[in-house]
């Protein structure tokens, strides 16, 4: 390859070419060399601003590249890291994860998604989406890049709603009433060990729970399908589920008996709102009050029309 001048003074490329037997001959090449530049240029403008760290290793683990994003989330310097493998550069259980990975993308010859932890320049732990993928050069030589999104703070707020969800899940489970949470729709979103227990309990066979009383399932639509023929409080149930899911009231009571083969029961459904801002709904509160099978101390039956039938309770 040798440089020369043109006429109008600017520096040229050429390539000396020797075919058999006669003599070389040149070859402009300094619109490839530009065009190299230009490329070169705007894949390191493209990494530089990308807020994504990104890397290359050869088949050896070594580095070949690191984008600035990278260098300046873990206060490195490109010429540091050149020719290194994570062994030299990270804690061993560090520098082992990433290897393990790094083949696998080689040996599979495949982009693998994974989590990563790394330190960052606290030493403080971080957690890492990151996408590894093999490749070639022109030349066929082989290489792993990767590519990482700093996910440290989603996973701590997902790991302080799990801790949430769980609290949620044994406050309500340690209610001895029997609860469900709806949404506004009416569909059940959640219940407690009472409500499963019971239904358990009641179903319509020795060992079955009872139809309709689980996650998924539209409580106001059993009440309405339940009423008519020998009760009417499954319509009152009904409308007043949903005059609260509306807004249309604060709160709705009312109490119905649920008698067992062997003993005389009777209930009272309390419907409240959540108040929840992204999908507000109520939560039904079954609560079971002794009766005596018969005497001056046994609840009052109240009239048919105001029961509810056995397969619309939970």
């Amino acid at each position: 390859m040798n440089a020369a001048t043109s006429p109008a003074g600017q520096r040229r490329c050429s390539i000396a070419t020797a075919p058999r037997g006669a003599v070389a001959a040149l070859a402009d090449i300094t619109p490839l060399v530009r065009d190299f530049v230009k490329s070169e240029t705007r894949f390191h403008a493209f990494m530089d601003n990308s807020p994504a760290v990104a890397w290359m290793k050869d088949t050896q683990g070594r580095y070949v590249y690191t984008s600035k994003a990278h260098d300046d989330r873990l206060g490195v310097r490109l010429e540091d890291w050149l020719g290194k493998t994570d062994f030299a550069l990270w804690p061993q259980e560090i520098a082992e994860q990433f290897q393990k990975t790094d083949r696998e993308a080689l040996i599979g010859g495949r982009t693998i998604e994974t989590t990563e932890t790394s330190l960052d320049l606290t030493g403080e732990r971080r957690c890492w989406w990151v996408f590894k993928f093999p490749f070639e050069d022109p030349a066929g030589t082989q290489f792993v890049g990767g590519i990482g999104i700093d996910i440290t703070e989603r996973r701590r707020v997902e790991e302080a709603l799990q801790v949430s969800e769980a609290l949620n899940r044994a406050i309500l489970d340690s209610l001895l009433e029997h609860v469900a949470v709806v949404d506004r729709e009416g569909n059940i979103l959640a219940v407690n060990q009472a409500w499963r227990r019971f239904a358990r309990e009641n179903g319509p066979q020795p060992g079955t729970t009872a139809p309709n009383t689980d996650v998924g399932a539209n409580y106001p639509k059993v009440c309405r399908n339940s009423s008519g023929g020998v009760s009417n409080d499954a319509l009152k149930a009904y409308t007043g589920i949903l005059s609260v899911l509306k807004g249309e009231r604060e709160s709705f009571a009312i109490e119905y008996p649920c008698h067992a083969p062997d003993r005389e029961r009777w209930f009272v459904m309390q419907v409240t709102p959540l108040g929840a801002p992204a999908r507000s709904g109520g939560d039904f509160a079954y609560q079971h009050h002794r009766a005596q099978k018969s005497g001056a101390n046994a609840p009052r039956s109240r009239p048919a029309e105001n029961r509810i039938p056995r397969h619309a309770r939970p």
